[in-house]
C-alpha cells in the first residue's frame, strides 16, 4: 500500500458454543467486524480490495496469537469495510477460552505492520449465552441418584489394560524403519545393483555384452556433411548460380535469369516502361501528363483567296517526352470546301491535316490524327521525342469573296501526353515523417529540399536557411492576431523575426493590421513602426520651417501600440553647419516642441554631427524636425530618425 492505515474496528461476537448440538445450531459461529480504513492524515484510504490477516490474542500487546485467519479480501468504500471471521478457520469455545476474560483482535493490512489490538466485547446475543450459562439449576440430578449400571458401558482406568504404552511398543512401531525389525527376512537371494550388469542400471546399448555387428552400417562420420546437415552449402558441386554485378556491365540492370543460370540484362534506360512508376507506387505516384498548349495570338484572320495564308505559332515548353500528341483547331470562313490546313513542327516538317473536302459550311473544328487522319504527314513520330520548340499552324483559302479578310483561327491548341522528367503528380496524400533535426544542411545545393520538424512546424530550404512554416494555430496571424509582437512572442516563444498580425485593442475599433516583429533584439517582443523619410543634407530655410517624418501606420494604430508597451527605442542622426541658433524637435504628441542643441553649429567654420538612440517612451515617435537660419551660402542641416521600436 501507498498510505499508513488506521483501524476503527467495532467489533460484535455472535459466538455461543454449547455441548447440546441442537442447541449450538441455534448461535451463529462467528464474528463480525466493522471498521474503517484511514490514512496517516486521516482521510479515508482509497477504495479497492486490500489484502487482510486477522488474529485473537489474550493480551493487548503481548503473547502469541490463539487463533489466525487469512489471508481475507477486503471491499473498501469511502473508507469503510467489513469482515465475517470463522468462515475459513474454525472459531470455537475452545478458541475464546484460550483467549481469556477479554480477546483483542490483531487486523494486518497487507503489507503493512499490524495494527493496534482492539479489545472483542459482547453483544446482546451473546450476553444472553452468558446468562444462561450462570443460572442456578432447579430440580437437577446429582451423581447419588445415577444407577451405576447407567455407566458400566464406559471404561475404566482398570479396563484400559489391552492398550499398550509407548515404552512397551517394538522400536519400529515408533520409528518405522525397515532396520528396527525383527527376524528381518533374508536378502541373499536377492542381486544388489553392484552384481548387475551396466546395462541393467544405464540401458545403454554400448553396455550389452554380445551386441549385433553394425560394421555393415555408416557411421556419421562417414556421410557427406549434407546428409547430417541438411544444408544445400554442404552439397559438393552445387550449380552455378548468377552473381548480381557479376555478368551485367556499367549501365545494365537485370531483368531476367536464363535457364544457364546467366543475367539477362538490360540498358538502365530501358528497365521501366512509360509511368511504371505509377505501377509500382500502387497509383499513388505517376510522371505521364497531358499538357495543353494554346495559342495566345488567336483569333487571327484569313486573307481570302492568299496561297500564303496566315501562320499563327505556338511555343510548346520544355514538358518532357512525348507519349501521345494530337492537333486541335476551330474556324470559321464563307466557304471551308476552299481551306487547306498545315502543321509545322520544331524541324520544319510540314503534316497536312485538312484539303478542300468538298464539304460546305462557314466553319471548321477538328482533332488529329484521332479522331480525324491526317490528309498527310504521321506525327506519331514524335512518339518517344521531347516536342519543345515551335509549332506553327497555317491556314490557305484559294477561294475568292473580295481579297480581303474571310474568317479567322478563333483557336488552336497541342495536346501533349508526356512522360515528364520536370515534375510527378500525387494521386493520394504526400506524408514527410516529423524529424528533431533537418535530414542535410540547407545550402544552395539543397535549394527547395523541405522536412517536417517534430515542433509541428514545415521547413523549406531557401538556399541558405530553412524557412519555417507552422503547421499548428499561429499567433500574428490574420486570423488570430497578437495585441503586439510582445504579446505573440510570449505566447508562442519560438517566433522568429518577420511581419505578423496584431490588433491592439482587441475587439475596439480598429482592424487587424500588419507590422514588422523583431524577436531577438534584447530579449525580443519589438514592434517596429516603419519610418519613411530621408533628409539630405543640404541647405533648408532662413526662418523656421518644419520637416515632418513620415510613418507607415496611422496616429490610431500608433497610440493602439503604444497603449500596450511600456518601452520604446527611435535612433537618430544629425549633420549641421553654420545654423545660427538650435533647430526644434516635434515630440510626441504633436503640440509639444523641445530645443534640440546637440547637434548645433553656430558659425560656418563649426560643423557638427552627432548619432544616437532616444528612449524616453513619452517622447516617440519622433514627428519632425525644425530648420533655423539656415538659409544662407555655406549653411546646412539634416536631422533624419529611424523606425520607432515599441514593447
Amino acid at each position: 500500500m501507498t498510505v499508513r492505515i488506521r483501524l476503527l474496528v467495532l467489533v460484535g461476537l455472535l459466538l455461543g458454543i454449547h455441548l447440546n448440538s441442537n442447541v449450538a445450531l441455534a448461535v451463529p459461529a462467528s464474528l463480525p467486524v466493522v471498521g474503517a480504513l484511514l490514512t496517516t492524515a486521516g482521510v479515508p484510504a482509497a477504495d479497492g480490495v486490500y489484502v487482510a490477516n486477522v488474529a485473537l490474542y489474550p493480551d493487548a500487546a503481548a503473547g502469541l496469537a490463539v487463533w489466525k485467519e487469512g489471508p481475507l479480501l477486503v471491499q473498501v468504500k469511502l473508507g469503510q469495510f467489513s469482515l465475517l471471521l470463522g468462515e475459513k478457520v474454525e472459531l470455537n469455545a475452545q478458541v475464546l477460552a484460550a483467549a481469556g476474560q477479554t480477546p483483542w483482535l490483531g487486523v494486518k493490512i497487507e503489507p503493512d505492520p499490524e495494527l493496534p489490538r482492539v479489545p472483542v466485547r459482547s453483544v446482546a446475543f451473546a450476553l444472553r449465552a452468558g446468562v444462561a450459562e450462570g443460572l442456578d439449576c432447579s430440580g437437577c440430578i446429582g451423581e447419588s441418584a445415577l444407577d451405576a449400571k447407567i455407566l458400566q458401558p464406559y471404561a475404566k482406568s482398570a479396563d484400559l489394560a489391552p492398550y499398550a504404552k509407548t515404552a512397551n511398543l517394538a522400536k519400529v512401531a515408533s520409528s518405522g524403519s525397515y532396520a528396527d525389525l525383527l527376524a528381518a527376512p533374508d536378502l541373499s537371494v536377492y542381486a544388489q545393483v553392484a552384481a548387475l550388469a551396466s546395462v541393467a542400471t544405464t540401458g545403454k546399448y554400448v553396455d550389452l555384452l554380445g551386441a549385433p555387428d553394425l560394421s555393415g552400417y555408416a557411421k556419421t562420420q562417414a556421410l557427406a556433411k549434407v546428409a547430417s546437415s541438411g544444408s544445400y552449402k554442404d552439397l559438393i558441386d552445387q550449380p552455378v548460380l548468377a552473381k548480381v554485378g557479376a555478368a551485367c556491365g556499367s549501365g545494365l540492370v537485370v531483368q531476367a535469369i536464363k535457364p544457364d543460370g546467366t543475367l539477362d540484362c538490360i540498358a538502365v534506360a530501358n528497365k521501366l516502361k512509360p509511368d511504371d512508376i505509377s505501377v509500382v507506387s500502387n497509383g499513388i505516384v505517376s510522371d505521364t501528363f497531358t499538357d495543353a498548349a494554346v495559342s495566345s495570338t488567336t483569333p487571327n484572320p484569313i486573307p481570302d483567296n492568299n496561297p500564303a495564308g496566315t501562320l499563327d505559332d505556338i511555343i510548346v515548353p520544355d514538358l518532357g517526352v512525348a507519349q501521345k500528341l494530337s492537333v486541335s483547331f476551330d474556324l470559321t470562313n464563307s466557304d471551308i470546301s476552299t481551306i487547306e490546313v498545315y502543321l509545322y513542327d520544331p524541324n520544319g516538317v510540314e503534316y497536312l491535316l485538312y484539303s478542300k473536302s468538298g464539304k460546305k459550311g462557314d466553319g471548321l473544328k477538328q482533332t488529329s490524327p484521332a479522331p480525324m487522319a491526317l490528309v498527310k504527314g504521321d506525327l506519331s513520330t514524335w512518339i518517344g521525342l521531347n516536342p519543345k520548340g515551335k509549332w506553327r499552324l497555317r491556314v490557305v483559302d484559294s477561294g475568292f469573296v473580295s481579297n480581303l479578310k474571310d474568317g479567322q483561327i478563333n483557336t488552336w491548341s497541342l495536346q501533349i501526353g508526356t512522360l515528364s522528367s520536370k515534375k510527378v503528380s500525387i494521386n493520394g496524400g504526400l506524408q514527410l515523417l516529423a524529424q528533431a533535426a533537418p535530414p542535410l544542411a540547407c545550402s544552395a545545393s539543397n535549394l527547395g529540399l523541405m522536412y517536417v520538424g517534430t515542433d509541428k512546424t514545415l521547413y523549406i530550404c531557401n538556399g541558405t536557411d530553412f524557412y519555417p512554416i507552422s503547421l499548428v494555430p499561429q499567433y500574428g496571424t490574420v486570423m488570430l492576431p497578437g495585441l503586439t509582437c510582445k504579446d505573440i512572442l510570449a505566447k508562442a516563444p519560438a517566433t522568429k523575426d518577420g511581419y505578423y498580425w496584431i490588433d491592439p485593442d482587441g475587439q475596439g475599433g480598429l482592424t487587424p493590421f500588419q507590422v514588422y516583429c523583431d524577436m531577438t533584439t534584447t530579449g525580443g517582443g519589438w514592434t517596429r513602426i516603419d519610418e519613411t523619410t530621408n533628409y539630405a543634407y543640404q541647405n533648408y530655410c532662413e526662418v523656421q520651417c518644419e520637416k515632418p517624418y513620415t510613418y507607415t501606420l496611422t496616429d490610431p494604430q500608433i497610440a493602439g501600440i503604444k497603449a500596450q508597451s511600456t518601452e520604446a527605442r527611435q535612433a537618430w542622426q544629425c549633420h549641421t553647419v553654420g545654423v545660427g541658433v538650435a533647430y526644434l524637435l516635434r515630440w510626441w504628441p504633436m503640440n509639444t516642441t523641445a530645443t534640440y542643441a546637440e547637434c548645433w553649429a553656430t558659425n560656418n567654420a563649426d560643423e557638427k554631427q552627432a548619432s544616437g538612440t532616444e528612449t524616453t517612451f513619452a517622447n516617440l515617435p519622433q514627428r519632425s524636425w525644425f530648420p533655423e537660419d539656415n538659409g544662407d551660402p555655406g549653411e546646412a542641416a539634416q536631422h533624419n530618425v529611424d523606425h520607432a521600436f515599441f514593447r
